[in-house]
């Protein structure tokens, strides 16, 4: 399948690996509907994501030495290097499996690690506001998150775009062709 604009930055659904085969898979795409852009959070949101926890583990294995004494040299780092390779393997998982899709009808939050192919959407015809967000962590990567409201229900959010003032020109374009 080809990109309606080649010249802005999105994938085709056959280019984003795994999840090609959700994106075909019976009963996702609405009779006649198109898909028009497939995004994928930031690479860098991966580590964004495991921040928090990396930095327990940091602190925990610094204080690790004076709380339990009899504990060998190594031991504490050791198990905060197995910890922190769960963490990262998490979070790549989650990045893997994770993609945002914009179609002719519908935006889309695809994700799941656990239960890969969750879905969460928005008709293009509800779609009342569209807000880009940028958190300190955000900034210093050159990421940002695209907050799309619907008049009534719960937000969808799609985090840590790489290119989020297009994304959202993007949406934006085809929530106009729409209504």
């Amino acid at each position: 399948m080809k990109n309606a604009d080649p010249g802005r930055e999105c994938a085709a659904p056959a280019n984003c690996g795994a999840m090609s085969a959700a994106l075909a898979a019976p009963g996702f795409l609405e009779g006649g509907e198109i898909i028009l852009c497939v995004w994928k959070p930031g690479p860098l949101s991966m580590l964004l994501g495991a921040l928090p926890q990396l930095a327990a583990i940091t602190f925990l294995v610094s204080i690790c030495g004076k709380i339990a004494p009899g504990l060998g040299a190594n031991d504490p780092i050791l198990a905060a290097l197995a910890l922190s390779a769960i963490i990262l393997t998490w979070h790549l998982l989650d990045w893997l499996g994770k993609s945002f899709i914009l179609t002719d009808r519908r935006v889309l939050r695809l994700h799941g690690v656990v239960n890969p192919g969750q879905t969460e959407q928005i008709r293009l015809r509800d779609i009342e506001q569209l807000e880009l967000r940028r958190h300190f962590l955000q900034q210093a990567f050159g990421l940002s998150s695209l907050q799309i409201a619907p008049a009534r229900g719960q937000p969808l959010v799609w985090e840590d775009l790489g290119n989020g003032p297009d994304i959202q020109a993007r949406v934006a374009d085809a929530v106009k062709r729409y209504k």
